[in-house]
């Protein structure tokens, strides 16, 4: 009788979609390691003369976008935990607090991602 009970009184209405979230921690991510990307040959020049290390190796674009791929998982988890940390502060203190965790949880996947290509 308790699960009858509990189950009529389930407002499908009031139940909070997390999909914005997600894409906001997504965006967040995917835009600091974009930014990571383009900045990134600056403190590793070597990258921008890639035949160096690679001969025929994937160029600059190729590289940001398969770092790109690594990241996004970890940019929208990011975002739904990060969405469920402030309570108080209401909707707007909740998207940034999940931009906030997708971009602390995208960063090290992108340097990862860019480490691996940078030939040190």
């Amino acid at each position: 009788m308790g699960a009858e009970r509990a189950w009529t009184h389930f407002d499908p209405m009031k139940s909070k979609s997390k999909g914005p979230f997600a894409v906001a921690g997504w965006l967040a991510g995917v835009g600091a390691v974009l930014l990571l990307g383009l900045l990134w040959p600056a403190a590793f020049p070597g990258i921008i003369n890639d035949s160096h290390y690679y001969g025929t190796g994937p160029g600059l674009a190729l590289i940001i976008l398969g770092t790109l791929v690594l990241a996004s998982p970890g940019a929208a988890v990011g975002g739904l935990i990060g969405s469920r940390l402030p309570r108080e502060g209401g909707r707007t203190e909740q998207m940034l607090a999940a931009g906030l965790l997708g971009i602390i949880l995208a960063l090290p996947f992108g340097c990862l991602g860019l480490w691996f290509f940078s030939g040190y």
